[in-house]
């Protein structure tokens, strides 16, 4: 099976371990590639049962390989202003409950809160980060879908206000977000790149229709996928222009790499636990179904007679399965790379 006999054996698999926790569906916006609940509250009552949750998780990332971890605690929006004052109380608890027992068992936990910076109540906010002087913070931006006039405005001031507490931000690449980006139309964008880590994540949402509620959404977000072409010609213009965004900055370098893959647990409000967007009863089950996925890239792709092989990160293999994402023949990623060899000097390190 692929799971031990490529990727593992050729040492792409790495070893760190993400943990993903939603402690509520509860937000401010409204973003149009996203599905959850914005008015639901499920899970607001057993945020510090979360911490079992969390535990378990990285217990079975521990055992497939994973030595250092994240942990992001997000929503729904953690920090929005109508979330009651004793909440945010018990995030702290939660937070220092996991790092406690990350200590006491030797594993490296980072903390993170992810917030779209969307409220007006810094008191309490700078109130939390005093308790929490090892938290940082996680953002996400996208110039199609997310913002009105008056939340951007809202969102770039307190990211200019918590610059020293952001760590990085998140951008979904969806079709219609990498259109502004490739216009030129990506405001407050240049801010964020030059002070924060950008990292660009693939959209799944649409896998089959899986995460849509009903037939209507899942139309409607589909038309928010892109395909490998889209992908292709998106990376080869980020190169040319913000070539320090992830994941694309690791293909500047020929040196060996492990995947960008994180196979990334997640919990959900309700406590249901899964791996990126599969939810499942045992850990063997997530496995069986993303081998499949992984083996059908490495044979649509021929993957091990790449020259690139040693040095590619590849991309989301759930992406990749998305209905309509794949329209041509050849790998879109080594069209990528094949790029950069064109366009600079790539170093050996």
């Amino acid at each position: 099976m692929l799971e031990h006999d490529i990727i593992t054996s050729t040492g792409k698999r790495g070893t760190h371990g993400e943990v993903i926790v939603f402690l509520f569906e509860k937000c401010n916006l409204n973003c149009m590639f996203c599905t959850q609940d914005h008015a639901s509250t499920v899970g607001m009552n057993r945020i510090q049962e979360k911490f079992e949750d969390v535990t378990k998780s990285i217990e079975t990332q521990y055992v497939f390989g994973k030595r250092d971890f994240s942990v992001h605690l997000m929503g729904g929006e953690l920090l929005s202003d109508d979330i009651p004052d004793n909440i945010l109380d018990q995030y702290v608890d939660l937070i220092l409950n996991i790092q406690a027992w990350g200590n006491i068992k030797g594993y490296p936990i980072e903390p993170t809160i992810v917030t779209n910076f969307v409220f007006d109540n810094r008191e309490r906010v700078d109130r939390l980060l005093e308790q929490l002087p090892e938290l940082t913070l996680f953002t996400s931006y996208d110039p199609s879908g997310r913002f009105n006039k008056d939340t951007l405005e809202t969102f770039k001031g307190n990211v200019v206000y918590y610059k020293d507490k952001i760590k990085a931000a998140s951008v979904v690449m969806t079709k219609p977000s990498m259109k502004k980006f490739m216009d030129g139309k990506a405001e407050f964008f240049e801010y964020l790149y030059d002070n924060f880590k950008i990292n660009f994540d693939y959209y799944t949402e649409v896998t089959d229709g899986v995460r849509a509620k009903n037939y209507v959404q899942a139309e409607a977000l589909a038309k928010l996928q892109p395909t490998d072409v889209d992908i292709r010609d998106f990376m080869r213009f980020m190169l040319d222009n913000y070539p320090e965004c992830g994941p694309w900055d690791q293909y500047l370098t020929s040196t060996k790499k492990s995947m960008t893959c994180q196979d990334t647990a997640y919990i959900s409000a309700d406590g249901t636990r899964g791996r990126c967007v599969f939810t499942y009863d045992s850990e063997d089950k997530y496995k069986e179904v993303k081998g499949k996925l992984e083996q059908k890239w490495f044979e649509d792709y021929d993957c091990l007679s790449c020259k690139y092989y040693d040095r590619c990160s590849f991309g989301c293999f759930i992406a990749n399965h998305n209905t309509g994402f794949r329209t041509q023949e050849a790998c879109w990623l080594s069209e990528v790379y094949d790029h950069v060899e064109q366009t600079r000097s790539v170093p050996k390190k």
